[in-house]
């Protein structure tokens, strides 16, 4: 961690928490600056997230365990000298700290996998309940994160000195596991790796092409990338809507349109224009061929046009409808349609979720849905330019508050440079236009000025006029 000595107090502080309210404040002013200076408009707007790589290497699970413990070590021997000579082990001293150890981790055969993460945690519970009585070495950040590792990576059973350590199988590991003892805040994304991700938000126009009006980037914030992007859209209405720079329509991939998100989104006055979660139902027939009274969303009638015999709720508030089964026995649809062929009649269960995602997945097929959500795509190019033109693909610097105040700023500087190219747009138009209007003009003054040169060489005036 870097630390700051304020030359007042003679403190040390961390810059990153010190410069968290105004790198953001920074951020907002800026940006609501440029947008009404060249008037931006901000009801169009749409979401996505990409992956932000921290400068830590990538480690597979041996090398975060021992990688772990050589940190610890070393901080005890730096800081702890005589707890580090006298209780130790000379053995686990020797296997972690000797200079062929990154190598001798690092080439582990696949088949001594499972072993040699036993022996790691075998070790890992040796130096945590060895130093376990010294307090000062409890408070460490070093020592938290062996009991971190240990508890992420193996499942302990019993007590000391009956311990037992297995090894957890991959698929056991948690998302939010430590992925770097260098980096403790970042997560894991089995599609997009190891690191951080970035909410990015911005403005989009369905209108031609404009050079002179730029895309802005409205909002950006930092996260693990074990978070799930459909936490990330919320938050970003509710940031903007406090900056006046609040969406009509917000147009973002499935991960972000829940039916929770939909309905939230919406009584703040935002519209989510995303595809509906979850494969579509394999019956040919949906909810949504049925009939329902708009009041109680109860079934007024199937899509062969026949009525229930009786729809309401159930015990568990689900709604249902049953239907005759001499009707539905000779119903053509019988084996596409999603009602349940019981013993006294034909029902049909569904809720009011189920229900409004089978109405979004046919509108989803419409012209008018495909027309708004093609405009998605736009904001790949945005996460493109980010890690190109500003560097922000791979940092220089480690921990969330550094990496939020990296992208914050470089997020700032892509709208800096946007709005200077729509300038320079504006400008070399302007000089265009003044060409042309100079060439125009000199067409139409050019016969007056031969005309007029005629008539003072035939009077031979005393003024000589050489054009």
């Amino acid at each position: 961690m870097i630390t700051v000595k304020d030359h007042q107090t003679g403190r040390l502080f961390d810059p990153w928490d010190y410069l968290g309210p105004k790198r953001r404040k920074l951020f907002e002013t800026l940006t609501d600056t440029l947008i009404a200076a060249f008037g931006v408009n901000t009801s169009k707007q749409r979401l996505d997230s990409t992956i932000i790589r921290s400068n830590m290497r990538k480690l597979g699970r041996i090398r975060i365990c021992a990688t772990t413990i050589q940190k610890f070590l070393k901080k005890l021997r730096r800081t702890h000298n005589e707890l580090f000579d006298s209780p130790l082990s000379t053995e686990i001293v020797d296997r972690y700290l000797a200079k062929n150890a990154d190598t001798l981790f690092s080439q582990v055969k696949p088949s001594e996998t499972s072993r040699t993460l036993q022996e790691i945690g075998n070790d890992l519970v040796y130096l945590i309940e060895r130093f376990r009585p010294y307090g000062t070495v409890c408070a460490l950040p070093e020592y938290r994160l062996l009991d971190r590792v240990l508890h992420e990576q193996f499942t302990v059973t019993g007590t000391c000195p009956n311990t037992h350590v297995t090894v957890k199988p991959p698929k056991d590991v948690s998302s939010d596991s430590l992925q770097n003892p260098s980096d403790p805040t970042a997560g894991y994304d089995a599609y997009k790796g190891s690191g951080y991700q970035a909410q990015i938000m911005e403005t989009y126009r369905t209108v031609k092409q404009d050079k002179n009006t730029p895309d802005m980037i409205t909002y950006v914030e930092v996260e693990p990338a074990n978070k799930p992007d459909a936490y990330g859209l919320l938050p970003a209405i509710d940031a903007t809507s406090e900056r006046t720079c609040c969406p009509d329509d917000v147009v973002c991939d499935t991960l972000y349109g829940s039916d929770d998100n939909v309905l939230k989104a919406a009584d703040k006055g935002v519209e989510i224009i995303a595809p509906a979660q979850g494969n579509a139902p394999a019956s040919t027939t949906s909810l949504s061929d049925f009939s329902f009274d708009p009041s109680t969303n109860a079934v007024v009638r199937c899509p062969e046009g026949h009525t229930p015999e009786w729809a309401g709720h159930t015990i568990k508030n689900r709604l249902k409808a049953a239907f005759a089964k001499t009707t539905c026995s000779a119903c053509h649809r019988l084996n596409r349609c999603p009602v349940y062929y019981g013993k006294k009649a034909s029902y049909l269960y569904y809720d009011e979720t189920q229900l409004r995602i089978a109405h979004r997945r046919v509108s989803e097929q419409s012209t008018e849905f495909k027309d708004k959500y093609r405009w998605r795509a736009g904001i790949e190019g945005t996460h493109s330019h980010l890690k190109s033109d500003t560097g922000a693909g791979r940092l220089r610097v480690r921990g969330l508050a550094a990496v939020r105040f990296t992208i914050i700023l470089k997020a700032l500087g892509l709208n800096i440079l946007r709005c200077a190219r729509a300038l320079c747009a504006c400008l070399l138009s302007s000089f265009y236009t003044f060409c042309s209007l100079r060439y125009r003009l000199s067409i139409l003054i050019r016969p007056l000025y031969d005309k007029f040169h005629s008539l003072l060489v035939h009077h031979n005036r005393f003024l000589c006029f050489y054009p």
